[in-house]
């Protein structure tokens, strides 16, 4: 993976839980997946999941566990390595369900306590969530500009 560097205060905008530090490609998707997530930020449980900044899947449901294995049953090979992000807090079941795939972020809203300690036990992987001004659909990331390649 390609080093990457975001010009700005990351930290104002996501809050990190766990893993490893993002690289170029993740800025890029994690760009995608916010900008497609938003738009479902007042919707039923929405799971998306997106790698090399195309839609892997993307699945509205009743339950988040459910959306999310909607989104993963549409394509779960490119899901492989993916950038995972969900309108909801992530329970347990969820949690349960995502931690058999191997992903490199996971962004949501917030997570319960328990889905978050589980998660957790995958170090590599990195478990982020939004914080709540950056969640208005009024907000345009661009983030091509910020991004600079080590």
């Amino acid at each position: 993976h390609q080093a990457g560097f975001f010009y700005g205060n990351f930290d104002s905008i996501f809050k990190k839980h766990s893993g490893k530090d993002l690289s170029y490609n993740n800025f890029l998707d994690i760009d995608s997946a916010i900008n497609l997530i938003k738009d479902f930020e007042n919707e039923p449980p929405t799971f998306a999941i997106l790698k090399h900044n195309n839609t892997c899947g993307i699945a509205t449901r009743n339950q988040i566990e459910d959306a999310y294995e909607a989104a993963l049953s549409s394509d779960p090979i490119s899901a492989f390595g993916g950038i995972l992000t969900s309108n909801q807090i992530i329970d347990m079941e969820t949690a349960r369900e995502i931690n058999k795939l191997f992903f490199e972020v996971l962004i949501a809203p917030n997570y319960s306590d328990s889905a978050l300690d589980l998660l957790k036990s995958k170090k590599n992987k990195s478990k982020w969530n939004m914080k709540s001004h950056f969640k208005s659909k009024s907000y345009t990331t661009n983030w091509n500009q910020l991004l600079i390649v080590k």
